[in-house]
């Protein structure tokens, strides 16, 4: 269960001071006040700024919650589930070819949609499959072939350092 810390107005004194002190209590996701907004995308704005998120995580969380929207012909997001988000994440990674981070960031925000806005329980989201970062490797030429292709150029106009490089080599 996931909380978040709300100023508490009870005023505390300190052990040794005659000075109340403000405390912080831990708030239960739960007790979430109601959403007054009446429209949905208003509503996930209310919620992200009740959680003191960044603007910048209110802008891309409207974005992808519009676009799943959009995505499911308009229909609301309580009257969808779980297929529906994984098709929808699905046409992000293979049609739209999104990167992980970007598709990660959608799926949070359609987490966020479901278990913060329409306070609807998530059991299914264990079971999204989650997109796996592609390790690269680095392509790094071998001196032969750095020297090949030097040597295709070598008659054109021949960048800077060409010549030192091919005279370096030449000692070796």
């Amino acid at each position: 269960m996931t909380c978040r810390c709300e100023y508490d107005a009870m005023p505390q004194t300190h052990p040794g001071s005659a000075q109340p002190r403000a405390t912080l209590r831990a708030v239960k996701a739960d007790r979430l006040p109601p959403l007054r907004a009446p429209r949905l995308l208003d509503q996930v704005r209310e919620r992200v700024r009740y959680l003191h998120y960044s603007r910048r995580t209110e802008q891309a969380y409207v974005h992808w919650c519009k676009a799943f929207i959009r995505f499911s012909g308009l229909r609301h997001p309580k009257d969808l589930g779980a297929a529906e988000v994984e098709t929808f994440l699905t046409w992000l990674a293979d049609e739209r070819q999104l990167a992980t981070a970007t598709h990660k960031q959608a799926l949070s925000a359609l987490v966020f949609l479901y278990g913060k806005v329409l306070q609807v329980s998530l059991p299914w989201v264990a079971q999204l499959e989650r997109p796996r970062v592609r390790r690269r490797l680095p392509v790094v030429l071998s001196r032969e072939e750095v020297m090949g292709i030097l040597a295709r150029i070598q008659g054109r106009a021949c960048p800077a350092g060409t010549a030192a490089l091919r005279h370096r080599h030449a000692d070796q």
